[in-house]
């Protein structure tokens, strides 16, 4: 805290000391991703943070917000003040997340092709039609493995039938956890499949590894999308980038909208801006 105490700005997104709360130092408040999941968040009683945002609306300490999702401006900016509000261009490190990184060996669940899913299970978003619409291409396709990483315990435990009958399938590959070892799971995959239409983590580190994308409906980072709600239609978008994925470059498309450089530029300009006032 006492180091902290010597900066000239702060940056927080989550909780934070009294110390510095009241530092007088002016804050920078990091939006919390989606808006629908802060709001569930407080429906279901766990974190109230719709109403800590409110509470910070007329505090002359917050100088300014910032969300990384262009798509939630308009949201946040019913919210809060817009002339306090700015979207940072998310980034992804694309030295970390290569094309060239080792594979993952996926041993006896290994596909001729492979389909990676790795979304968090959130409250708002989870890929529960994405794996049926994998697993509905899987049997017209013979050799595709569908691999899942990012379950926690509790979900592996509710998915398991589903689980051991695709397995016993043929179409399920590897399931695992969160792992530090996602960089080799996406280079050992040929497609990786998501309902997000934002660029999540998931979907930056894929297209820096060079893996075509299959994501909901409106997003902006790659040709293949459909609505994970409607099955048979996302099953059509796999279908379509099975065929065409090779035409597409995904690291292109995140050196492109995800560099480092973009990022620290527009938080430098920011952080200028609020220092100087």
């Amino acid at each position: 805290v006492d180091w902290a105490l010597g900066a000239d700005a702060l940056v927080r997104h989550t909780a934070i000391p009294d110390q510095l709360h009241n530092s007088g130092k002016p804050i920078i408040l990091a939006l919390h991703g989606r808006p629908e999941s802060s709001y569930r968040l407080e429906q279901s009683g766990s974190v109230p943070v719709f109403s800590m945002l409110a509470s910070k609306i007329g505090d002359a300490r917050y100088k300014h917000y910032i969300t990384f999702w262009p798509e939630y401006m308009d949201i946040w900016g019913t919210m809060l003040p817009k002339d306090k509000l700015t979207c940072i261009p998310v980034p992804v490190d694309l030295n970390e997340y290569k094309p060239d990184n080792p594979k993952f060996d996926f041993g006896q669940y290994k596909g001729e092709f492979n389909i990676l899913i790795s979304d968090i299970w959130r409250d708002d978003v989870v890929p529960f039609n994405t794996l049926f619409a994998a697993a509905k291409f899987a049997r017209k396709h013979k050799g595709v493995k569908v691999h899942i990483a990012g379950l926690s315990e509790k979900e592996t435990k509710i998915l398991w039938p589903i689980f051991d009958s695709l397995r016993k399938e043929g179409i399920l590959g590897c399931i695992s956890g969160q792992t530090k070892g996602i960089k080799g799971w996406y280079t050992a995959s040929q497609m990786f499949c998501t309902p997000h239409v934002i660029a999540t983590r998931s979907i930056r580190e894929a297209l820096a590894s060079g893996v075509p994308v299959v994501a909901g409906d409106g997003c902006l980072h790659t040709p293949f999308t459909a609505n994970p709600m409607a099955i048979d239609l996302y099953a059509d978008a796999i279908e379509r980038c099975y065929r065409d994925g090779h035409k597409c470059n995904p690291r292109e498309i995140a050196k492109e909208h995800f560099s480092l450089q973009q990022t620290g530029e527009s938080m430098k300009y920011l952080l200028e801006k609020i220092t100087k006032k």
